[in-house]
């Protein structure tokens, strides 16, 4: 039996869709946003509600489970969810390896992030899996509430559960258009006209999950993986997915100042709305950063796979983007 935390999130409903598909029986949790009815309809999934901060939910949603994917979090820049991110990242985190480690499952996975590595970049050298999250001027809210969850996950090691730790790049992929990595695709679709100079790394969604499920697998244990498909400039995937949709790229070069301006502006109108923003000040600070990761030693990990090019993934997520918009 299967244990998917975040199930009915962007990378969760993916993973569920592809173990439902492979026959493995699954007990999926969700607990703010419910499943859709078709991750309803999926065959060997029993979903079940659950708060991974309640450590009776936990125990209860770990009964008779003997792998666990944990990709469960919360994802977001917004300074006013600063408190909220931080204490859900590292407790839930926590309880699901506590419990893990009670019940002697025999693998899990954690999802982490390149956000929990090392932020700013050292001349030549490209960002791998020896590096460690620090606080600096580039640094996030969020890669900090990863960072200390992952330090969760390597407790659990250390006491004895077999972990596979992945830290993904900015997952692209059809989802919610209205939020999270998925959201860059409206961004785009309003011609929004700046730019920046940042680049970092970037990875289809399915990509991620046929990863998991390979060194889930695997005899890997206690080892960490950097996973993504390509380095590539923020411009150059915005070009792309405005390519994609017949929209206009951005063509206006953002200083930082103007990138900071436009945080600010675009947060201020994400209040009125109930929205989150956009651009907040941590990442109009990530945006401009030229960060560069080593992804080989994942691929020397898992030989024979090969990852989707970055055209095929904006592609097919413009495609499922273009029907939404239809309906």
């Amino acid at each position: 039996m299967i244990l998917v935390t975040g199930a009915s999130g962007f990378l969760g409903s993916h993973l569920v869709k592809t173990l439902s598909n492979k026959g493995f029986a699954i007990r999926a949790l969700y607990h703010n946003t419910p499943p859709n009815s078709a991750l309803q309809a999926l065959p060997n999934v029993t979903w079940m509600c659950a708060d991974l901060l309640d450590i009776y939910d936990v125990a209860t949603a770990m009964q008779g489970i003997t792998h666990i994917y944990h990709t469960a979090a919360i994802v977001s820049y917004d300074s006013k969810r600063k408190e909220e991110l931080l204490h859900f990242n590292k407790h839930s985190t926590a309880n699901v390896v506590d419990e893990a480690v009670r019940c002697q499952v025999k693998k899990l996975v954690f999802v982490s992030s390149i956000a929990a590595l090392r932020a700013n970049v050292v001349a030549g050298k490209a960002i791998d899996e020896t590096e460690a999250w620090e606080e600096s001027d580039f640094s996030s809210t969020y890669g900090k509430s990863k960072y200390y969850a992952e330090m969760e996950a390597w407790r659990g090691a250390a006491e004895g559960l077999p972990l596979v730790v992945v830290n993904p790049g900015i997952i692209l992929g059809a989802g919610d258009f209205d939020k999270g990595s998925s959201k860059l695709m409206l961004h785009v679709d309003n011609e929004f006209p700046f730019y920046t100079n940042g680049a970092t790394l970037w990875v289809d969604v399915q990509d991620v999950v046929t990863i998991m499920v390979l060194l889930m697998e695997s005899n890997i244990e206690q080892e960490r993986f950097i996973v993504g498909a390509v380095n590539a400039s923020f411009l150059e995937v915005f070009t792309k997915m405005a390519h994609a949709l017949r929209k206009k790229p951005p063509y206006i070069k953002a200083s930082s100042l103007v990138s900071v301006l436009a945080a600010r502006l675009l947060t201020w109108q994400s209040r009125l709305l109930g929205k989150e923003p956009m651009i907040t000040k941590e990442t109009a600070k990530s945006a401009q950063t030229i960060s560069v990761y080593a992804t080989d030693k994942l691929q020397k990990a898992l030989p024979d796979f090969q990852y989707r090019s970055l055209d095929d993934t904006i592609n097919s997520m413009a495609k499922a983007y273009l029907v939404l918009k239809k309906v």
